[in-house]
């Protein structure tokens, strides 16, 4: 899952066992953004969007939006007839020739072909409720924590030869850790699950050494890696109320951080009064941020610049916004109807102005830009 705990959707999705329903491939989808240059190595460009699936049901799926607009469906179930993909995909992460795909519940990643899809290798070992995943020039670093439940335990991250797969050795944390982050220098570890806790990890790409944290304030709830050269952090510190049941007489102080990639020294810092439920951007100009209802962006060469409103919408529960990513000039957005029924998916522009809507699979949970 992505920000609902495993237990909630345990309880609520349990006897939900249908599998996700294949979209139309028919659709008048706007082009993803244009990469630019020349072919990509695999030959495939587009937009990889992952469905979570429902908890306990192994239904997760792939599917793919490609430069010709085209909705590929199911592609990792055709590509693999015999395998299921597994129970919750958490996240996925698009590097040269592979996709690696986080399965939480099954407790493993598949590593496929990027342009195919078939199955390359299954990396299993030492993995436990695995939930994000980034790779370095020799390694493969993913994130675990040893419970579901928010503060209960602290998280570890296992580390792979990049070309073996083989598993090498691990690295514990005391609080328990969700993204992560990686150049060629540096791998940043956030150490807050469910915005339980408030530091990100700096840890030496080449010796593996864990060097120091990043402190940040309480409830750091999400971050953001884009193209440029800073990522980006929010903690909604000063509150302890929902996003759904409205912060209007709380005393709010919600702090987004701007972090140098090359040194993880926090270089600016914006203070609003909105409770920040995801964080995203592609380039380091606009970093776009979502509350229950509503998408707005910031603009990073302005200290003092308050936030712009983008996008507002009717719906505000948890099922809004579940999924939310800046892929260069296009915001992609899902609504995922409880879990009950197949995600509706949303693009915009860079302006706000809505490009299309389409049916997605169960749960989509995120969007990957194939270049």
């Amino acid at each position: 899952m992505k920000y609902f705990s495993q237990l909630f959707l345990a309880i609520l999705f349990l006897l939900n066992l249908t599998a996700c329903l294949e979209s139309d491939n028919s659709l008048n989808i706007p082009d993803p953004p244009d990469p630019g240059g020349g072919p990509s190595a695999s030959g495939r460009k587009g937009v990889l969007i992952s469905n979570e699936g429902n908890f306990r049901s192994a239904n997760a799926t792939i599917d793919f939006l490609n430069a010709n607009g085209e909705l590929e469906t199911n592609v990792f179930t055709k590509a693999n007839p015999t395998v299921l993909l597994g129970d919750v995909l958490q996240g996925s992460y698009v590097a040269d020739d592979y996709t690696y795909l986080v399965v939480n519940n099954s407790n493993k990643v598949e590593v496929v072909d990027r342009n195919t899809f078939e199955i390359v290798e299954t990396i299993t070992e030492n993995l436990k409720l695995p939930r994000y995943l980034t790779v370095t020039d020799d390694y493969i670093f993913i994130t675990n924590n040893h419970s579901t439940y928010a503060g209960a335990s602290g998280g570890y991250i296992t580390i792979y030869d990049k070309e073996s797969f083989e598993y090498l050795s691990t690295i514990e944390l005391p609080q328990q850790v969700e993204k992560i982050f990686s150049n060629s220098d540096f791998v940043y570890v956030q150490q807050s699950y469910f915005s339980d806790g408030n530091k990100i990890t700096k840890i030496d790409a080449r010796s593996l050494e864990v060097l120091d944290d990043i402190d940040l304030d309480q409830n750091l709830r999400d971050s953001s890696w884009g193209t440029g050269n800073y990522f980006y952090a929010v903690s909604n510190s000063e509150t302890n109320c929902s996003e759904y049941e409205g912060c209007e007489d709380e005393d709010l102080t919600i702090s987004i951080y701007q972090i140098e990639k090359s040194t993880g020294n926090v270089t600016k810092t914006w203070n609003f009064d909105q409770y920040v439920v995801n964080i995203d951007n592609y380039y380091d100009e606009r970093v776009y941020f979502t509350t229950s209802n509503a998408v707005y962006y910031i603009n990073t060469e302005d200290q003092s610049n308050q936030p712009t409103l983008l996008i507002e919408t009717e719906q505000n529960d948890w099922s809004n916004f579940y999924g939310f990513s800046v892929l260069e000039d296009q915001i992609y957005l899902s609504y995922v109807n409880g879990f009950l029924t197949d995600s509706d998916v949303y693009i915009y522009n860079d302006q706000g102005t809505l490009l299309n809507t389409f049916e997605g699979g169960r749960g989509v949970n995120d969007f990957y830009l194939y270049k």
